[in-house]
């Protein structure tokens, strides 16, 4: 009997260490891992390099988000200055009515395969979000094109080409009742930091001016 005993205890032992043994495999590499001052273990150097890559390129991302740069051969290219900064332009208001401005900023997109933008209004001490959008190029059309929705649900979306320094957008806009209305829109750089914006509308069966905004680069 106190054989058997004795091999219980032996067998039981036994299982004790190898459990530790089972529990130590995984602890002891998550351990390290959290602890800033643990010993590196040699199984989990690739582990944190990678982790610290994968910050350096999220960090990298950020950045090159606000960079004013195309990648080489970019399509993008003629947009590739707004980046970066935030654009501010004055509204045109009636008389005695309180000052109105819009924000405008673009970014890349992480793929850098775009160029997005959002705006909003800022008047009596307010911001409204207005318009969010996405510049990208369509290999089909052989064309830049643009695609934004605006506060109200209205979906804007056609074709840009270059006339000089000026960008002329070929839009339609889509209300949610499913009407449209034909725009036109013209970017003109006027310096590195400033550009105007001239809205037209269709009147008669041609443009007819609409609205002049100037935006200036806040930095």
């Amino acid at each position: 009997m106190a054989k058997e005993k004795a091999a219980d205890r032996r067998r039981a032992g036994r299982g004790a260490a190898q459990e530790k043994q089972r529990t130590d495999s995984w602890v002891a590499p998550v351990a390290a891992l959290l602890s800033a001052e643990a010993a590196p273990l040699p199984g989990l150097y690739p582990m944190k390099n990678l982790l610290l890559l994968g910050v350096l390129i999220l960090s990298l991302t950020a950045r090159a988000a606000d960079a004013p740069v195309a990648p080489p051969g970019s399509p993008l290219a003629p947009l590739a200055s707004l980046v970066g900064g935030l654009w501010i332009g004055a509204v045109p208001v009636p008389e005695g009515r309180p000052p109105l401005k819009i924000e405008l900023q673009f970014t890349w997109t992480e793929n850098h395969q775009a160029i997005r933008f959002d705006s909003a209004f800022v008047g009596n001490a307010k911001r409204k979000p207005y318009t969010s959008g996405l510049y990208a190029w369509d290999g089909t059309k052989g064309k830049l094109v643009i695609f934004y929705v605006d506060n109200q649900g209205d979906l804007t979306e056609g074709t840009i080409r270059s006339e000089g320094a000026t960008l002329v957008n070929e839009l339609t806009l889509t209300e949610p009742n499913g009407k449209t209305n034909p725009l036109q829109v013209r970017l003109t750089m006027v310096g590195t930091d400033v550009f105007t914006n001239e809205i037209f509308l269709m009147k008669d069966g041609a443009w007819a001016p609409f609205v002049t905004v100037k935006y200036v680069r806040q930095k």
